[in-house]
């Protein structure tokens, strides 16, 4: 019986858990066309070596900046600092930015 209950208990968090993830993604924001005011292009470097471009709107949450980079970097970016997620450091000046 209190096998049972352990195990029911667990199912019970494990789905609370992929509803809270679900809900905590955030969407990519859209990419603005070349020239557009108020745009910027961000280059990524993963430690595999490869680099992303992407243009934003300076409106646009580091959130986003955050959520395109996953998306984009796949495992490189996911073992990022020992498997803990990752950040993003601006070079010139130096800056660091971890995940919201």
């Amino acid at each position: 019986e209190d096998l049972r209950r352990a195990m029911e208990q667990s199912i019970r968090d494990a789905e609370e858990h992929e509803r809270a993830a679900a809900a905590a993604v955030v969407p990519i924001p859209v990419e603005p066309p070349a020239g557009a005011p108020g745009a910027m292009t961000l280059a990524i470097r993963l430690p595999d070596g490869r680099r992303l471009r992407r243009r934003f709107a300076s409106s646009d949450t580091l959130a986003g900046v955050f959520a395109w980079a996953a998306s984009e970097g796949g495992a490189a970016v996911g073992a990022g600092r020992g498997g803990g997620g990752f950040r993003l450091v601006s070079s010139h000046p130096r800056r660091v930015f971890d995940q919201p």
